[in-house]
């Protein structure tokens, strides 16, 4: 065996265990790339649930309309962030209303 043929033995080598090595990173990807991604989906999916069925039951106790109002007064007093209410943003909203109205109501007695 000359040293051409070396050469080319030991390029086909090399080239052989970059693809193989390629082919493992794909392998590996796949296998838990789809895992991750399956379990990804499965969270979003039982978020979506959970907001649906909390949206559902704020619209079978009648509670839309209370809900919309404080959320248009939390905007306005700036007492939380846009998005879900939660129970620390309803309480400072509702402080901060019946602060207001306490001071309208002293205004108007003088």
């Amino acid at each position: 065996m000359d040293i051409e043929q070396l050469k080319l033995v030991l390029e086909t080598l090399r080239g052989i265990g970059q693809d193989a090595g390629s082919i493992a990173v794909l392998w590996m990807w796949l296998k838990f790339g789809a895992s991750a991604l399956s379990s990804l989906a499965m969270g979003l999916t039982v978020v979506g649930v959970v907001w649906f069925i909390s949206r559902a039951v704020i619209r079978l106790n009648g509670n839309e309309e209370c809900e919309i109002f404080v959320r248009e007064m939390r905007g306005m007093l700036n007492t939380g962030t846009p998005g879900c209410l939660t129970s620390d943003e309803r309480t400072r909203t509702q402080e901060a209303i019946r602060a207001l109205v306490n001071k309208h109501l002293e205004e108007k007695r003088k």
